[in-house]
């Protein structure tokens, strides 16, 4: 699952090196992306426990999280009877 974190911007070099070191020995947890200027981290997770841990560890490391948004996982219906789809003609 993909998560979007928002840190405090804008983040120094030397503060992505830091996030890049203290989340990669989380196995479940992949870093995507770093916006030093905006302060936007972009990662992947396997579980709601993961989420958990790399927000708990980036406290610690005197960068918290902010907010977060994940983004919706529910699966489209390829049926052809979702109602929030149109026909094609």
């Amino acid at each position: 699952m993909k998560a979007i974190a928002k840190l405090k911007s804008p983040l120094t070099a030397s503060e992505g090196e830091q996030i890049k070191n203290v989340l990669s020995p989380i196995f479940n947890v992949r870093i995507l992306d770093i916006d030093l200027d905006k302060g936007i981290l972009l990662f992947n997770y396997n579980g709601r426990m993961d989420l958990v841990t790399a927000e708990k560890i980036l406290l610690e490391a005197g960068l918290p999280i902010i907010s977060y948004s994940t983004p919706n996982r529910i699966p489209l219906k390829y049926s052809g009877t979702d109602p929030n789809r149109g026909t094609l003609a």
